[in-house]
């Protein structure tokens, strides 16, 4: 399984780079990707839940590198150093997975990469309905709990903790009583764990050049994916094929959601 660049998912103004404020903390999370027809090419990569007052971000650590790395190489005036800064930023994290979420209490814009066409949609942030055991039981020194909800299609497993004291997770899981400290969808295709924090200095550049991308809605995204995955939208369609099609070939393979058959999510 080749995994594809993730799509881009980012809650953003398109004026400027609209940076969140200070006191920011860094939460960092491994994400085990699995290919069950191939464990070889299963993989782990670093994430990272930039957390300030009204703001998260959420991208792949090496996806921020990257986009910081372009964005000094574009400052260059002198045209030799711009293009080994572009060559070096390539170099080192270019195959980064193409996913960064930014969210507000009351919206998301979700910046994606498909098929080399790049867009974003502005929804208003819907919160996850959790099922939550009360049963309470340590993971990593954590004290945590056990809840489960659907999200983009998947559904979802969290041990969340109150002993960190933000109220947020990993990718798109929002609205539980505490921070999520694992994670993982029915499948075991993609495991969230937590791992460790840090207080950031600098605020980074999560995406250059915001404005390169058009906007499309919900709908206009769905059809577009459609087009080149008729199977994946039929009813005929069978979980596992979808899910191994997008793992292979979808530039977020988290994201089932626009996939028709109801199954999907259970």
């Amino acid at each position: 399984m080749k995994l594809p660049h993730f799509l881009v998912i980012i809650l953003c103004s398109l004026a400027g780079y609209a940076q969140p404020p200070s006191a920011k903390i860094r939460y960092e999370y491994y994400l085990t990707m699995v290919n069950d027809t191939n464990p070889d090419l299963s993989s782990k990569v670093e994430m990272v839940l930039d957390v300030a007052p009204d703001t998260t971000f959420f991208a792949e650590k090496n996806f921020i590198n990257f986009q910081n790395d372009v964005h000094t190489a574009y400052q260059s005036t002198d045209r030799k150093t711009y293009i080994k800064l572009l060559q070096q930023a390539n170099q080192k994290n270019n195959q980064s997975h193409y996913l960064l979420i930014k969210s507000t209490d009351n919206e998301n814009i979700t910046y994606e990469k498909f098929k080399q066409q790049k867009f974003y949609i502005n929804e208003t942030r819907k919160n996850l309905v959790w099922d939550i055991d009360s049963t309470e039981f340590t993971w990593n020194n954590f004290t945590v709990k056990k809840a489960t909800a659907v999200c983009d299609g998947r559904l979802w497993t969290v041990y969340f903790t109150e002993d960190i004291a933000t109220q947020s997770g990993p990718y798109k899981l929002n609205n539980l009583p505490g921070f999520v400290v694992k994670a993982w969808d029915k499948h075991n295709h993609f495991i969230f764990e937590y791992v460790k924090s840090e207080n950031l200095i600098h605020t980074p550049v999560y995406i250059h050049k915001p404005e390169s991308y058009a906007e499309l809605s919900v709908h206009e995204k769905k059809v577009l994916k459609e087009v080149f995955y008729p199977h994946l939208a039929s009813n005929k369609n069978d979980e596992t094929r979808a899910t191994l099609d997008k793992l292979r070939d979808i530039e977020n393979p988290i994201d089932l959601s626009f996939i028709e058959k109801t199954t999907i999510m259970h």
